[in-house]
């Protein structure tokens, strides 16, 4: 079985964790800001799955589902899938 592979990304934000958190959890704004992901849909809640259109650099399109793991405090959602 393949070793599964993580990717991690962290970026300094200079604004409020509740300011960022809004900017993240508006999943219907993410065309307007974000290149890659097209389109969100779901719940930022632990457990539920998110859905996710994504638009490769090369123009196909790409599905996916990640579970949400975690939201600690309002401030660092997290969340795995493929």
């Amino acid at each position: 079985m393949p070793e599964r592979q993580w990717i991690t990304t962290e970026v300094e934000i200079n604004a409020p964790c509740a300011v960022v958190l809004k900017i993240v959890a508006d999943f219907p704004g993410y065309g307007s800001w974000n290149p890659i992901i097209k389109r969100t849909s779901g719940e930022l809640t632990v457990g539920k799955r998110l859905g996710v259109l994504a638009r490769l650099p090369c123009g196909l399109p790409m599905a996916l589902w990640p579970k949400v793991l975690e939201v600690e405090g309002g401030r660092k959602p997290k969340w795995l899938g493929g």
